[in-house]
């Protein structure tokens, strides 16, 4: 797992395009579209609170991070299948096990990190409350790592499925938009019409913002359904990551 792991750290903390890509791009959304937004929709009611938008806002900028390790893990993994990599990788002592674990620690870190920049900025520059307890803070993190688990065992999955690049960026472009959209990260849904509502109530966004959002704003209320919801994908995607790791020559 170390020479993935150092590969890893090497390309998104070494790499200037990639420190760039990784750690700005989350501070973009934050000041252009948090704050331009917050500036339509003052307030949002949330549970039995009325709070500032940005408040609702930057939990669900959080999750996002969770969801673009989807499109990188994708972006790389089959990058690394077209160009042999894996090939030769699980041909060495490290095998293609250690590869999956190098991969799935590097994302887990950097997520965390990208949140964590996140976080901090909120609250030094714009007055988000520190989760009131240590047990919230915890509830937060561990929603995030079983989303980090999904968003990169699906990515992971597709991308030693997919042969092309085109096909690649289709599919990404028509997960991405969709399923940021069609989620409660940017805004609440509950008055969503019929068919847009059903995709809503099965994204996994949804459900990772419905319980790392509440933590994060130290809101008692742990919403149940969300948590069983979210952990029966990270189940659903650890079967699936199984199989994978079985049947990986097949895809090589």
């Amino acid at each position: 797992m170390w020479p993935i792991l150092w590969r890893e750290i090497r390309l998104h903390y070494t790499k200037p395009y990639w420190l760039i890509a990784n750690f700005s791009s989350p501070l973009f959304y934050l000041f252009f579209f948090g704050l331009l937004f917050s500036r339509a929709v003052a307030s949002i009611h949330l549970s039995d609170r009325t709070i500032p938008y940005l408040h609702f806002f930057i939990p669900g900028l959080i999750v996002m991070q969770s969801f673009f390790v989807f499109s990188t893990t994708l972006a790389l993994v089959n990058l690394d299948r077209r160009t042999r990599v894996i090939e030769m990788i699980n041909m060495t002592a490290t095998g293609f096990f250690e590869y999956v674990l190098g991969r799935l620690v590097s994302v887990q870190c950097l997520t965390f990190m990208k949140s964590l920049l996140l976080w901090l900025v909120a609250v030094v520059l714009l007055g988000f409350p520190i989760p009131g307890s240590l047990p919230f803070a915890a509830l937060a993190l561990v929603a995030l790592v079983i989303s980090n688990s999904i968003w990169f065992g699906l990515g992971f999955a597709l991308g030693l499925v997919i042969k092309t690049e085109d096909i690649r960026d289709i599919v990404v472009q028509l997960v991405i938009l969709p399923l940021s959209f069609l989620s409660t990260i940017y805004y609440p849904v509950n008055n969503a019409p019929g068919i847009l509502k059903m995709v809503i109530i099965i994204n996994p966004l949804t459900h990772a913002a419905n319980i790392i959002r509440p933590a994060l704003l130290s809101i008692s209320a742990f919403n149940t359904e969300s948590g069983l919801i979210l952990f029966g994908y990270f189940a659903m995607t650890a079967v699936l990551g199984y199989w994978f790791a079985n049947k990986a020559h097949m895809f090589y």
